[in-house]
C-alpha cells in the first residue's frame, strides 16, 4: 500500500513538473551579446532583468548560472524567478531533486501573485507539505 502511494505521488509529481517544464524552458538559444546585456542590467539590480536572464540560460542549457541569476531575481522580489526555481528544483532539473525546496519556492512565489505558482500549490497539495 505505501509503495503504491509513493509510486502514485511521483507519478504526479513528474506530470506536474512536465507540465512547468515545457512552459519555461523554450528552444531558442540566446546569442552572447543578449546574456551579457542583461547581465549588465542584472548586475545593477533589476531583478526582473535577472530572472529573464535566467531563462534564457536555461534555454542555453547552463544550469548553474540560471541558478545564480534566478536565486537573486528570487530574493530581490521577482517572484517568477521564484516559481522558475521551484519548478527547477521540483523537476530535479539539472539539480538534485529538492521537494520541499520547490514547495517553498511555489508558495513564495504564490504569496507574491504568481497564478501558476498558485495553481500548482492547490492541484498538489499533499506533495509540497
Amino acid at each position: 500500500m505505501k509503495r503504491t502511494l509513493i509510486s502514485i505521488g511521483l507519478i504526479m509529481i513528474v506530470t506536474v513538473f512536465s507540465n512547468v517544464n515545457a512552459k519555461i524552458f523554450e528552444e531558442r538559444q540566446y546569442l552572447s551579446s543578449e546574456v551579457e546585456l542583461m547581465t549588465r542590467s542584472c548586475n545593477r539590480g533589476y531583478f526582473d532583468d535577472c530572472g529573464f536572464l535566467g531563462k534564457m540560460l536555461l534555454s542555453n542549457k547552463e544550469m548553474k548560472k540560471a541558478i545564480e541569476s534566478l536565486t537573486t531575481a528570487c530574493n530581490g522580489g521577482f517572484m517568477e524567478g521564484c516559481m522558475v526555481l521551484g519548478a527547477i528544483y521540483g523537476f530535479g532539473a539539472g539539480v538534485q531533486q529538492d521537494i520541499s525546496k520547490a514547495g517553498g519556492l511555489m508558495r513564495k512565489a504564490c504569496n507574491g501573485g504568481m497564478k501558476y505558482a498558485c495553481e500548482t500549490l492547490e492541484k498538489n497539495p499533499y506533495i509540497f507539505i
